[in-house]
């Protein structure tokens, strides 16, 4: 078990794009988060507007005992119409992603910690979010276990237009983080 203690957050800055690239050439980032390879171009190309603020997300580098050990990221699901409509969940809702990429740091419960600070310290403390969502892949058990140990609770399953692909959204809600 880790430390909650050992985690913090930084903003993800241009700097980070080569680390964050290998994580997602491999492991579970490569699967879960990226589902396809990727060139070192076509993740600045996803990530410089994050770091730019020229997209509507909230993007940090996971940091565990002083060291680079993932990414999270939030965003107000409003902000994304298409999901949003297809999640049919409140206006005041925020979404959350999060990969551990360090290969070590993996499977040891490091995410369920990651994603409750996370709600505490910027879903639900820098922002006026009601409630937050996450989807997971419904085969991705190791997520799912870990995001009901942060205190998400299973909403639904949907299938995601464009993508063809099915979402197990789980949520949690502000009230149970203050």
């Amino acid at each position: 078990m880790h430390d909650p203690a050992l985690i913090a957050f930084r903003p993800l800055c241009m700097d980070d794009l080569p680390r964050v690239s290998g994580w997602l050439a491999a492991g579970p980032a490569r699967r879960w988060f990226a589902r396809r390879d990727m060139t070192y171009e076509e993740v600045a190309d996803h990530f410089g507007p994050i770091i730019r603020g020229e997209r509507p997300t909230l993007g940090y580098i996971v940091i565990y005992a002083g060291e680079p050990a993932g990414y999270v990221q939030t965003y107000r699901l409003r902000d994304h119409p298409r999901y949003w409509r297809a999640l049919q969940v409140e206006p005041g809702a925020a979404g959350l992603d999060l990969f551990i990429g360090r290969e070590d740091l993996l499977y040891q419960g490091l995410g369920a910690a990651v994603a409750r600070r996370f709600l505490r310290e910027v879903v639900f403390g820098a922002t006026d979010a009601s409630t937050c969502v996450v989807g997971p892949d419904p085969q991705n058990r190791a997520a799912i276990r870990a995001y009901e140990k942060a205190g998400f609770r299973y909403l639904k399953t949907v299938r995601i237009p464009d993508e063809g692909s099915l979402e197990y959204v789980m949520q949690a809600d502000r009230a149970d983080f203050e």
